[in-house]
């Protein structure tokens, strides 16, 4: 995997998540990075099928002398920053299986259902960042059909193909507030949005 993709500080914070491997997995554009070591990774959001633990979470972090900032929680997440780097723990209500462990600390899903969870959390924000994921995963790993395919395998009715099309050619109302910083070369906006129109309005 891709270790690079991480900043030294995440590395720092490694032995301290890894405490919550058997719960929780890693999931978003950090596991998608790890493994196609596309870009720098900015945070970690980490997934369970059980409710979130909160006030333990908490606790270890003050019993491991970790400073923290809360950012924002509910009944089924947290959002915290530990020296800059945010970290997100959250309730997912979708089976999605483990299939592989990053360096015995975290564990993470295989790449396709990564894709699959980034195309069905297309239809809840617009991100630039994962315009690029989706790109990427599209231009050297996986069709669209086969991303299509797993994400209404995960999501059954949940997710719509149709709609998915129409969010990859749409780019209006896009967060550019997280810009991601290649590992490789730059690719450009333009490009990236030339390339997703194309994929999304050819039929399988």
């Amino acid at each position: 995997m891709f270790k690079e993709i991480l900043t030294d500080t995440q590395i720092n914070l490694l032995s301290f998540l890894k405490r919550f491997k058997k719960e929780y997995y890693l999931v978003g554009g950090t596991a998608i990075a790890l493994y196609i070591g596309h870009r720098r990774s900015i945070d970690y959001d980490l997934f369970s099928a059980k409710p979130i633990q909160k006030q333990v979470i908490k606790k270890q972090l003050i019993e491991s002398g970790i400073e923290y900032q809360l950012r924002y929680e509910d009944s089924d997440q947290l959002h915290i920053a530990v020296m800059g780097v945010k970290i997100t723990f959250f309730q997912y209500p979708f089976h999605i299986p483990i299939k592989t462990t990053f360096e015995n600390t975290l564990n993470l899903p295989d790449l396709l259902d990564l894709a699959a969870m980034k195309a069905y959390a297309f239809g809840m924000r617009a991100k630039w960042k994962d315009y690029i994921d989706i790109y990427f995963l599209l231009k050297s790993h996986f069709t669209l059909k086969e991303i299509c395919e797993q994400a209404s395998a995960i999501y059954e009715n949940a997710f719509s193909e149709k709609l998915f099309r129409q969010q990859l050619c749409y780019f209006g109302d896009i967060d550019y507030s997280e810009q991601p910083e290649y590992m490789r070369e730059s690719i450009p906006d333009n490009e990236i949005c030339k390339f997703l129109i194309d994929i999304s309005t050819t039929s399988f």
